[in-house]
């Protein structure tokens, strides 16, 4: 790193002034102690989670609901034709079956808007 910058070499007197100084890093190398100043180094910024694997953490969870919620879609169907099929189920259970079942597909509509955008070129 030290060749890459041009360091400043120093003495032993000047290292114990410059290791506070606030406008440069002392490095050793192979070459001695140098102080080099803190705007030639490469700056050390905290490091924000990576967009695309946020974006990939996002994409994985919004996978994961959509296949409970197909699957839950699937079990209430299961359910309506069984109930319908017995004649002893109440109408009034049905049609409330019914239109949970098409929450569900307005929310399995919605997830998949958000996983595969329809993006016109």
């Amino acid at each position: 790193m030290v060749s890459m910058v041009r360091a400043i070499p120093i003495g032993s007197q000047d290292l114990k002034d410059c290791q506070n100084a606030r406008d440069s890093y002392v490095c050793a190398g192979r070459r001695g102690v140098f102080r080099v100043p803190r705007h030639a180094l490469p700056q050390r910024h905290h490091r924000e989670p990576n967009s695309a694997i946020m974006q990939r953490t996002h994409d994985i969870e919004l996978r994961e609901l959509l296949v409970r919620l197909k699957a839950e879609h699937r079990d209430l169907d299961a359910e309506i034709i069984a109930l319908e099929l017995s004649g002893s189920a109440d109408i009034l259970t049905i049609k409330r079956l019914k239109k949970r079942k098409l929450g569900l597909k307005d929310h399995m509509t919605a997830v998949e808007d958000q996983l595969f955008p329809d993006i016109i070129a």
